[in-house]
């Protein structure tokens, strides 16, 4: 099913068709395939209200048209063959929400008018700015805020004690724990310090937003991100329609891991951030994006999915020499610290940098009596 201004008829038609066959034969319609078009008809007036408003401020994303392939799978897919190069999707500066927006805000000045030290001060700033704003009739930006998921239960600081429980054992609840705990002596985590400093440099914040609302807008803005280079300037942009794809949500690409088919980048001649083809796509294949070697720990965290049979999934591993060393001391001065025990997030890539540095400490740990006058001799002809 494809989403668009000329598909009200056909959802109408399929609503009718489920209907009609119920009344006459009594037959059993499957819920999930009841709700699917119903979904579908409630995301298309969104979804064509939010494109619109992007069109009437002079985005162009033409090539390419959103199709559900099912309840919980929708994509990107290109209505004509894209060459190499050729742009697929240009949004104007206009609809970029940038951290020097977030800046010059009433907010953000009196923010930075406090000296306020914000552990996350960009995607923090950035969440307040929204929060903030989102009363105010003339922001330029409510649309691209109603196209916001409003249910984030796939992102686990959101999960249930129910389903935290069912992650007992795992490496990744030892991470999450750490994420939403902070340390042993149970400290504030970064978003209720920031939450905490935002209000106390501006106390009407409080009334205006809830530690759960900043945590939602956090998560959202961290989920939708971009680092980009504006006006000559490194700024981190919340960017219509270019997240990834979440149901009842505006969002934009599906992840696809080591797929070379696009890339994105603000570009200074035409004032935009535009997304670009890099290789040949052919038309009616889905398009999609890379986001880089992350194991599906920060996937999950960050931005709401896993992706399967991950191969830079990772593990922490605490390591420490088992009984007596002779050469502890000439150890504890190679690494430059007191303590040989460490704690590695070791990655099932053997190119992955932490796998090798997790290779450099067992060749340490491991070094002994007989390879000592070997690496004295080294040592002293390296500096001779």
């Amino acid at each position: 099913m494809i989403l668009g201004t000329d598909n009200e008829e056909d959802v109408e038609k399929a609503l009718n068709k489920e209907e009609s066959k119920d009344e006459c034969t009594h037959s059993y319609i499957a819920p999930s395939t009841l709700h699917f078009t119903l979904l579908a008809s409630e995301e298309q007036k969104l979804y064509r209200d939010y494109t619109t408003w992007m069109k009437e401020h002079g985005s162009k994303f033409d090539k390419m048209v959103l199709k559900h392939f099912g309840p919980d799978y929708r994509g990107i897919i290109a209505k004509e063959d894209i060459e190499r190069g050729e742009q697929i999707m240009y949004i104007p500066k206009c609809l970029l929400i940038t951290l020097t927006i977030a800046r010059q805000s009433k907010i953000g000045t009196l923010i930075q008018a406090k000296n306020t030290s914000l552990i996350y001060p960009n995607n923090s700033l950035l969440s307040s700015y929204l929060l903030y704003e989102q009363a105010n009739p003339s922001l330029p930006w409510k649309m691209l805020i109603s196209g916001f998921p409003r249910d984030l239960s796939n992102f686990p600081i959101f999960f249930t004690e129910a389903e935290k429980k069912l992650l007992v054992g795992s490496h990744f609840l030892s991470i999450l724990l750490l994420y939403l705990i902070g340390t042993i002596n149970d400290l504030l985590t970064d978003m209720k310090e920031d939450y905490g400093s935002i209000c106390t440099a501006v106390p009407e914040f409080a009334d205006i937003a809830s530690l759960n609302d900043f945590m939602r807008m956090r998560t959202l803005v961290n989920s939708r991100i971009f680092g980009i280079k504006v006006d000559g300037e490194e700024n981190d942009s919340v960017v219509p329609f270019a997240g990834r794809l979440h149901l009842k949500a505006i969002d934009m690409f599906n992840y696809k891991y080591k797929s070379n088919m696009t890339y994105w980048t603000y570009d200074e001649l035409s004032k935009g951030f535009v997304v670009r083809a890099k290789e040949n796509i052919k038309a009616g294949e889905e398009i999609y994006v890379y986001y880089g070697n992350k194991p599906n720990s920060s996937f999950l965290l960050f931005y709401g999915f896993v992706v399967e049979d991950n191969v830079n999934d990772d593990v922490t591993l605490n390591c420490s020499r088992v009984g007596g060393d002779a050469l502890k001391e000439l150890k504890q001065e190679l690494v430059g610290r007191k303590y040989l025990e460490c704690n590695f997030r070791v990655s099932r890539n053997p190119d992955d940098y932490k796998f090798q540095k997790f290779l450099s400490y067992l060749r340490l740990v491991t070094f002994n009596e007989s390879e000592e006058r070997v690496y004295i001799f080294i040592n002293i002809s390296s500096k001779t």
